[in-house]
């Protein structure tokens, strides 16, 4: 975290740069939650009418997601940073799983109507009051817990462990650029979050895509978690069905935490450059 940033400008970054990124990647969103519900198809994959179902509402969604996970990250940060001090590198973790955990309250009904809505067609509007009569608004937060367990892991991996590895492979390999640095950081972190976190990703994508059958009149399999363990089982192998769709996910996370710490670090430079006057512009001092 940049020295000198206000709350306003932690949300005002996050809002931007997770619009930016959404629509970059709805590609490989798709295809994963595609891979995760066994449904893909080459036919839909490579059809944008399909890729991008439910595009907007991930769209309108991600801005006050990400918003949240840099407000609640930098205030984290601002508050441990107290008397000159600098947060240690579990502080800044830290930080960052509770910065997503706080954005899977606003993250997991927008996730639920966009891949209920990808699932079954309709408008955004429509799948609300679908879901609302049905479960009442506690139905809007099934899969919350696994959200949040996603969301922590993935948010400290991008906002906390790629700028610190960043940095470490900058110290030790001085003649590397800052772009190649950031470019093998965000491969390291970007792996790291999405394997620790497809488990929960995938649990959390099955209790959503669940909540109405799949065929008109057919069971509803994935009530809660242990039904849908139970489901997978009996499916057989565990392990794969929860690794399933990793590949997208992996080149998608990878992607994110390359283009969060990239523009991250050109907006921080380029609000703090032009709040500066020009004699003090060339010493900022910056704070990873």
């Amino acid at each position: 975290m940049a020295k000198g940033l206000t709350p306003a400008t932690d949300l005002a970054m996050g809002a931007s740069i997770g619009v930016i990124e959404v629509l970059l990647m709805q590609p490989l969103v798709y295809w994963k939650v595609e891979l995760q519900q066994q449904r893909f198809t080459l036919s839909r994959a490579l059809n944008p009418n399909f890729v991008y179902r439910g595009v907007s509402i991930a769209a309108a969604s991600i801005a006050p997601i990400t918003a949240i996970q840099f407000g609640v990250n930098g205030a984290g940060m601002r508050a441990l940073s107290g008397h000159g001090k600098k947060p240690s590198s579990l502080q800044s973790m830290l930080c960052g799983v509770a910065a997503g955990a706080a954005s899977a309250v606003v993250m997991s009904p927008c996730q639920l109507i966009e891949i209920n809505q990808q699932k079954h067609g309709g408008t955004m509007a429509s799948m609300l009051r679908r879901i609302v009569s049905t479960y009442g608004v506690t139905g809007l937060f099934r899969g919350y817990s696994m959200t949040a367990m996603r969301e922590g892991i993935f948010c400290s991996s991008y906002i906390a462990v790629a700028p610190l590895l960043s940095a470490r492979i900058q110290q030790g390999r001085p003649d590397l650029s800052k772009g190649t640095s950031n470019l093998l950081a965000s491969i390291a972190a970007g792996t790291m979050g999405a394997v620790l976190s497809h488990p929960a990703d995938t649990l959390k994508t099955r209790l959503q895509g669940g909540v109405f059958p799949t065929e008109p009149g057919g069971p509803v399999v994935h009530r809660s978690l242990s039904t849908s363990i139970a489901a997978m089982r009996s499916a057989g192998n565990v392990r794969a069905q929860l690794f399933a769709g990793l590949t997208p996910r992996l080149f998608r996370l990878i992607g994110c935490t390359l283009i969060y710490n990239t523009l991250k670090s050109e907006m921080e430079n380029f609000v703090l450059h032009s709040s500066l006057r020009p004699a003090e512009a060339g010493n900022v001092c910056h704070v990873s």
